[in-house]
């Protein structure tokens, strides 16, 4: 069966839009769009991850009485990540990437972080990098990163390899 559309998921920081695109045309057929914020409740600002969830999920009902969707796609900027717990539930709120808190710990993050050459990135401020967002993470939310049972070197965070595959973050 060839694909004939695709959902695209693309929430900002601003907005979330879920778009039907004709992959023969190259054009959007349908959108449905909704208001992004910030949270200041719990230990830093963050997205309502419950709300933008249920939006993706409407959205793709919808579309698909409209349309048929043959796949679903997600663009994202990578600086934001989801934390997931052993269970797979929403370890840690997702941080704006926009908060402030990450520059404290700058001289730390530089010492962390790979070189230009190695990963592509240049240095960003504030949680605009997931490596700055999680090292806030790990040292104001006690358990943030606790080793796996099954792997104890492991902490279970997965980034995806959107730099030209090295799979690194800044």
């Amino acid at each position: 069966m060839m694909m004939k559309t695709v959902a695209v998921i693309d929430i900002g920081k601003t907005n979330a839009k879920v778009a039907l695109v004709d992959l023969e045309r190259f054009e959007e057929i349908a959108v449905r769009k909704s208001g992004n914020g910030v949270s200041d409740d719990g230990p830093y600002p963050h997205f309502d991850t419950e709300r933008l969830w249920r939006f993706v999920l409407d959205s793709l009902a919808a579309l698909h009485r409209e349309h048929p969707v043959d796949a679903i796609s997600v663009t994202t900027h990578g600086a934001t990540a989801v934390l997931l717990d052993e269970a797979g539930e929403l370890a840690l709120p997702v941080l704006d990437y926009e908060f402030t808190g990450p520059d404290a710990l700058a001289e730390e993050y530089e010492k962390a972080r790979p070189p230009f050459t190695e990963t592509g990135s240049a240095r960003l401020p504030m949680g605009a990098q997931c490596r700055r967002s999680a090292l806030l993470a790990a040292a104001h939310v006690s358990g943030a990163f606790r080793p796996r049972r099954d792997d104890p070197h492991l902490c279970a965070i997965l980034v995806l390899p959107l730099d030209g595959g090295s799979g690194r973050t800044s």
